[in-house]
């Protein structure tokens, strides 16, 4: 079984694939905490669970057209962190 990409978890996301979403979840969870972590140790685990509410009320706005899934997600990571 050939990996699905992070673009394909998104848009699957998008339309409501919980299954999607979690696996998303697995594969990016580690790389975004520590990115939260090394700007806001204190809440980065709060503001990691708020991300991923964000990042899953977004998916359906994700088109590959307009950007890379990292960097759909890398904004809303950004945003929720500088709030």
């Amino acid at each position: 079984m050939t990996p699905l990409l992070l673009e394909t978890l998104l848009a699957q996301a998008g339309g409501g694939d919980e299954a999607a979403f979690s696996e998303l979840y697995d594969r990016s969870a580690a790389h975004v905490l520590g990115l939260i972590a090394a700007m806001h140790p204190d809440t980065a685990a709060q503001l990691c669970q708020d991300a991923y509410l964000e990042i899953w009320r977004q998916a359906p706005l994700f088109t590959r057209r307009s950007t890379s899934a990292v960097t759909f997600i890398l904004r809303i990571v950004h945003d929720t962190a500088t709030t």
